[in-house]
């Protein structure tokens, strides 16, 4: 069941380590957390929310275009966060739960006076957001200039790097995603998704079984995700 409740932060989150103790009581009230079920999506003011960090589970933040077409801007799993300031005019962001997940979430009222009373935390959200919007930038280059083939094989290689696991077989890649969450990950439809898929695996690059993606020759994926 879907609940959204004030909540004190959770000092274990990276984000919140070593703060001082001045600190950590100025940002424990500044955050919701939201618990959601596997598929919900939600976070329909996220265009407010400047700060996002996953508590447990594992969640998307992603565009929805016109035509009904996604674009993922990260995959998050426990621990991590990503921050984006308000672009006007833009698209809403949006967050879907890959499954069972805690999420916090900060508005740009909240975080913009965390910034001034907290510098220590505010430094941390700097350097985050800096990140997040080089993570952003990047995804958006790749997506300008690659082909659906090349955008898949870099992500399928960041994917083998995050949920990878060596096998006598090959390198698994443990995380189950739909054709619909894979196309959303390298802004294409679900049809070309597949196309591109039937093309990395006639080259042995790659193959899927049960559901899951094995990586056969990660050095044949590295080649065919460059920027030709």
């Amino acid at each position: 069941m879907t609940s959204v409740q004030s909540f004190t932060v959770p000092l274990s989150h990276t984000l919140f380590e070593d703060l001082p103790a001045d600190e950590q009581a100025r940002v424990q009230d500044s955050f919701r957390l939201e618990r959601r079920e596997q598929g919900e999506r939600f976070g329909d003011d996220v265009e407010a929310s400047s700060l996002v960090l996953v508590e447990s589970g594992r969640v998307r933040v992603f565009l929805s275009g016109p035509d009904e077409r996604e674009l993922t801007l990260a995959l998050l799993d426990a621990g991590e966060a990503f921050g984006a300031a308000p672009i006007d005019g833009a698209r809403p962001r949006r967050i879907e739960a890959l499954e069972p997940s805690t999420v916090l979430s900060c508005t740009e009222d909240d975080l913009a006076r965390l910034v001034e009373v907290a510098p220590s935390f505010g430094m941390r959200v700097l350097t985050l957001l800096l990140e997040s919007a080089r993570q952003v930038g990047d995804e958006l280059a790749r997506l300008a200039f690659c082909a659906v083939p090349a955008r898949l094989a870099a992500k399928l290689l960041e994917l083998m790097e995050r949920y990878g696991r060596v096998t006598h077989s090959g390198i698994r890649i443990d995380v189950r995603f739909t054709h619909m969450q894979l196309s959303a990950m390298i802004g294409t439809s679900r049809e070309t998704l597949t196309k591109a898929l039937g093309e990395l695996r006639a080259s042995g690059a790659i193959d899927v079984r049960d559901r899951l993606i094995w990586v056969l020759d990660a050095d044949a994926l590295e080649a065919a995700s460059a920027i030709s």
